[in-house]
């Protein structure tokens, strides 16, 4: 499990290589992919990155409590996970 950034930061933008999943053990994820408006996706619900689409933003929506979620992914050996624009 994997605490996240807090309520308002936001990473850069980066394509996943390959499928993934995430699935939010506790608290509120906020997402979004290419110019789509963010989602949120609450303690229970999984989201999946698609292969190729910039994912330009993901973090905590909830100011006070933390977010904690587990990443699945599948790549070959030898390929990058993701990679920066």
């Amino acid at each position: 499990m994997t605490p996240c950034r807090p309520r308002g930061s936001a990473r850069m933008s980066v394509k996943q290589r390959c499928l993934r999943l995430v699935f939010v053990v506790e608290g509120v994820a906020e997402s979004a992919y290419g110019n789509d408006p963010p989602k949120l996706y609450h303690a229970g619900e999984t989201l999946q990155d698609l292969a190729d689409i910039p994912h330009t933003l993901f973090g905590n929506a909830d100011p006070d409590k933390p977010l904690r979620f587990l990443t699945f992914y599948a790549a070959a050996k030898g390929q990058p996970y993701l990679v920066t624009p």
